[in-house]
């Protein structure tokens, strides 16, 4: 075998081997809203920021997360309250990706978990209240179960940025009783405001007759004022007095005549 031989052989060696370990050169490319988890021997290594990155992948994993904001909907949930009513509550959480790292190792599926727990934490909120709390203490329910997510989810690599109850909905004969009481309420507040309005004109009628009755040029003034307005049909005057005048003598039929005179 000659030298031509042997050179050639050993470059064909030289490429196949570079050609094999060319395999396990990789070049990744992480992007603005991306980040890496690298494992090496089953081990975290380190995080893979932004960026352009060639990586030795022999005996390593890398795993690539979305950091951008996710929506978790849960639909109507079947919840009984302290008072025995049955009610379904819905939510809708946003929420990110704050700490790959710790999202690997906590949990297998994280929404599932996430669902869990918003559950969990719906029937601890509405199945100690009647119904009537719950309706009028929602804004309160739905900030208090925000807080409990939001306490949870570091745990899981995650941060809350907004979320809370979406609906409550009712039985229709539940539905119906609260339209009601609200439409009884909305009579009885008519109808006090009309009691209102009328006891207060008859406070300034009353008002009125006081200040004509201590003062009578009012009413020459009131007077006036009417006939100046030319609105309305005025008829003054005095009352006339009926005086009865009796008169001696006999009328041609024998008869006493009288005649009054007004």
């Amino acid at each position: 075998m000659n030298v031509l031989s042997i050179i050639t052989i050993v470059a064909i060696a030289v490429a196949i081997s570079i050609a094999q370990l060319a395999k396990f050169w990789r070049r990744i490319v992480i992007m603005d809203y991306q980040k890496g988890v690298l494992y090496k021997n089953g081990k975290f290594e380190r995080l893979l920021e932004a960026g352009k990155h060639r990586i030795w992948m022999r005996s390593r994993t890398l795993s690539v997360f979305d950091l951008r904001a996710r929506v978790l909907t849960v639909p109507g949930q079947e919840i009984l309250s302290v008072d025995n009513v049955s009610l379904k509550v819905s939510a809708a959480f946003q929420y990110r990706i704050e700490n790959p790292e710790v999202m690997t190792r906590s949990a297998l599926s994280v929404e599932a978990l996430i669902y869990l727990e918003v559950q969990l934490a719906m029937r601890d909120l509405f199945s100690v209240l009647p119904v009537e709390e719950i309706i009028t203490q929602r804004d309160k329910l739905s900030v208090g179960l925000k807080e409990r997510m939001a306490s949870r989810l570091p745990a899981l690599g995650l941060a809350l940025d907004a979320g809370g109850i979406k609906d409550i909905m009712f039985p229709g004969p539940v539905r119906q009783m609260f339209s009601q009481v609200v439409e009884a309420r909305k009579a009885a507040q008519a109808s006090l405001e009309k009691a209102r309005g009328e006891s207060a004109t008859l406070r300034h009628l009353a008002n009125a007759a006081r200040m004509l009755e201590n003062n009578p040029a009012l009413v020459t003034l009131k007077t006036l004022q009417t006939v100046s307005e030319g609105k309305h049909t005025l008829v003054m005057g005095l009352p006339q007095t009926v005086i009865p005048v009796s008169q001696p003598g006999t009328s041609k039929e024998g008869g006493s005549e009288s005649s009054k005179i007004e």
